[in-house]
């Protein structure tokens, strides 16, 4: 959050961001591994591991290039300590059960970094492609003004150029209406 304050950090909060997460997955291990599988509340472990897949994909959107290598990260972290905090001897079982609730996790969180990368990316698409026809109807817009103005001023220069012969004369249409006449 500390990025969000300052201007200058903002180019590089998806960074931050990403450190933030390679240093959770870091936290993931080191609570499973100096755990217990017989301490109590450590059937919550798998939990807080699937709420941090859920917080990178949902809350922090990142890329979907660097979401997935923190995956493979928090993933990576969670398989070594449940391998190495003796929860895989101790109940074999639950240890696997988790594990694939995590996987699955881990699987839905790729799936909305993927949906969320793509909304972006179309969203980009379609706000390019509203500029570029915003800037053509200002163009056209623009044209047909300096048409319509230079239309004006061709029919200023006619009538002065009508107006200045000394004879009277009058222009008419094929059904005989007078159309222009000069002030003589």
């Amino acid at each position: 959050l500390c990025v969000l304050y300052f201007k200058a950090l903002w180019k590089r909060a998806e960074f931050f961001l990403t450190l933030t997460n390679a240093l959770v997955a870091c936290a993931v291990f080191l609570v499973g591994f100096l755990s217990s599988a017989d301490q109590p509340g450590y059937s919550y472990f798998f939990v807080w591991t699937m709420l941090v897949f859920m917080g990178n994909a949902a809350f922090y959107r990142i890329r979907f290039s660097y979401f997935t290598g923190v995956s493979l990260l928090l993933m990576t972290a969670y398989v070594l300590a449940i391998l190495l905090n003796g929860s895989m001897r101790y109940d074999p079982f639950t240890a696997v059960n988790n594990l694939l609730f995590v996987i699955s996790m881990a699987s839905i969180g790729l799936i909305v970094s993927w949906n969320i990368y793509q909304l972006n990316r179309d969203n980009f698409i379609r706000q390019q492609a509203l500029e570029q026809h915003y800037n053509n109807l200002l163009k056209e817009t623009q044209a047909k003004d300096e048409a319509r103005e230079n239309l004006g001023h061709s029919q200023q220069q006619h009538l002065a150029i009508l107006n200045s012969i000394p004879d009277s004369i009058f222009v008419v249409d094929r059904e005989m209406r007078i159309v222009t006449a000069n002030a003589e």
